[in-house]
């Protein structure tokens, strides 16, 4: 491993709506969607794992 991270993201919030996550991963660019209430901290723990299923299950919005 080089220690460059696997994918890249940005964390969009807008008030009162849900936090929307928008990830770069081998040229893909892949939405997921949080609660308001979700820590950053518990976002980033959750991207590999979704990553990884969507791209198996090929499930991408």
């Amino acid at each position: 491993m080089s220690g460059t991270p696997a994918f890249s993201y940005e964390i969009i919030r807008n008030g009162k709506q849900p936090q929307k996550v928008e990830v770069l991963h081998k040229g893909e660019l892949k939405t997921f969607l949080f609660g308001t209430d979700v820590s950053k901290r518990r976002i980033v723990e959750m991207l590999p794992r979704l990553i990884l299923d969507f791209r198996i299950k090929g499930r991408a919005v």
